[in-house]
């Protein structure tokens, strides 16, 4: 994998995949057509609200990479990595929509951000050239 198109999934991609998993989780009790048509302004605050922590992630993970980390410390770490950098985004981005939301502190973007973060350390993670013996 290109290392813009490394950029270009660890920068988009959380928001898009926690979009997906909230507007699974969350509308449980609407309807098929209510959850599509909600889904492009639920996306958008995704967007709005993640674009920051989405940025602070890709560039961690890019030293990881960059640094070769990746190959020396394997896929299971890097994934860890990624989770554990995606929980503190849920944790960031519930702390900026908390005045928007007024829910409790702890909802589901905590772990939402931690699934996300899994998801994408792992896809990436996987497309790596490894430098160890198999």
């Amino acid at each position: 994998m290109s290392r813009n198109h490394r950029i270009v999934i660890q920068l988009l991609g959380p928001p898009f995949i926690a979009t997906i998993i909230t507007a699974m989780i969350a509308g449980a009790a609407d309807s098929l057509i209510y959850r599509l048509a909600g889904f492009p302004v639920l996306l958008a605050f995704s967007y709005l609200y993640g674009i920051v922590p989405s940025a602070i992630y890709t560039a961690i993970m890019e030293l990881w990479f960059e640094n070769g980390y990746c190959s020396k410390y394997g896929l299971t770490i890097t994934v860890a990595l990624s989770g554990v950098l995606g929980l503190g985004a849920g944790f960031f981005v519930e702390l900026l929509s908390h005045p928007l939301t007024q829910s409790g502190w702890i909802t589901c973007l905590l772990p939402v951000g931690f699934i996300a973060g899994v998801i994408v350390g792992f896809y990436v993670g996987r497309k790596q050239p490894s430098t160890n013996p198999a």
